[in-house]
């Protein structure tokens, strides 16, 4: 904006405005990059998808600080197509040189698209003489971070080169392999360590109390697992429970509903909530459910970005967020 004075829009889009008020000076005629990109980047910060194109543009930005706080914003946004659109850019060799943003973003919003995203960069940039290093180093870094053992070739691959070995040794040794397992009554002990283990570490996120199932005893574990109509997962590491999920009957017989989601602090960022959802969706669907629901606080915002990645939308908001997904 220059020296000078404090242009009195400026003062008025960092100010308390609405959402609509931003979204006006986002598309009204005539505006300049800075006021669009404060538009653009409140209202991804408030989770309006109205932001979405802006943010995805100002990610390609040449400034590299326009990047930055497009990247920040889109992390937050909670767009299911946010890491659709970080691929493309990540992965286009003519804007390689603005690929490091979309490249870091792709490993903090642990999507499908990420890991193969990354590969792919990854592989483009082990090739002798490649300028771009900055960028492969991110993905090597970004690859340890998901933890993803179909990223073990690459990582491989990429030992030799003076940039990125140590990352590269570094990033293996995260790797791991992490299952699904499906529960029955005669797994009430499984259960009964991943909902106390999920309560103790994250009990801002549940309604439900450590105090209220402490005490309960083998035939009350037993009773929740004998649910008709449930699905009732644990995630699994080296024989160590890192994440588990539900899914229960809803509110009519077309519906299904997910509940108990959390993963472990130890495999966070590896993509095992989103393996989770996603076999609590593909179960409703199985079963012949057309909508899949659930509650989650509000003030739980990475589990709110978490379900909107997935095509969760908002219902109603109260205590609880309610959200809903077609399948």
């Amino acid at each position: 904006m220059g020296g000078g004075a404090v242009p009195a829009a400026f003062e008025e889009l960092a100010g308390p405005v609405g959402t609509e008020e931003l979204h006006e000076a986002l598309t009204a005629p005539g505006q300049p990059l800075w006021a669009r990109e404060i538009a653009a980047f409140r209202l991804g910060l408030a989770g309006d998808p109205r932001a979405f194109e802006a943010l995805v543009l100002l990610l390609n930005h040449r400034d590299p600080e326009r990047c930055v706080s497009a990247a920040y914003a889109l992390s937050r946004l909670g767009d299911p197509r946010t890491a659709r659109a970080a691929a493309a850019l990540a992965t286009n060799e003519l804007r390689v040189a603005y690929a490091l943003l979309p490249v870091r973003l792709l490993a903090d919003l642990r999507a499908p698209e990420s890991v193969p995203a990354l590969v792919a960069v990854l592989e483009r940039r082990l090739a002798p003489g490649d300028p771009h290093w900055r960028v492969g180093l991110a993905c090597v870094e970004g690859l340890g971070a998901l933890g993803d053992p179909a990223a073990r070739e690459v990582l491989q691959a990429a030992l030799p080169h003076p940039r990125f070995g140590a990352a590269a040794r570094a990033a293996i040794g995260r790797l791991g392999e992490v299952s699904l397992r499906l529960l029955g009554a005669a797994d009430w002990p499984l259960w009964r360590e991943a909902r106390l283990t999920a309560l103790g570490d994250a009990p801002h996120a549940f309604t439900a109390r450590l105090a209220d199932w402490d005490d309960g005893g083998e035939s009350r574990w037993r009773e929740r697992l004998a649910l008709p109509d449930a699905h009732n997962l644990v995630a699994l590491l080296d024989g160590d429970i890192v994440g588990m999920a539900a899914g229960m009957p809803g509110d009519g017989p077309d519906a299904r509903r997910l509940r108990s989601v959390w993963v472990s602090p130890r495999v966070r960022g590896r993509g095992v909530a989103d393996r989770l959802v996603a076999e609590v969706a593909s179960w409703a669907s199985r079963s012949g459910a057309t909508r899949l629901t659930l509650a989650v606080l509000p003030a739980s915002t990475a589990a709110l970005a978490l379900y909107r990645r997935h095509g969760f939308t908002v219902v109603t908001e109260g205590r609880e967020t309610v959200m809903s997904k077609e399948l």
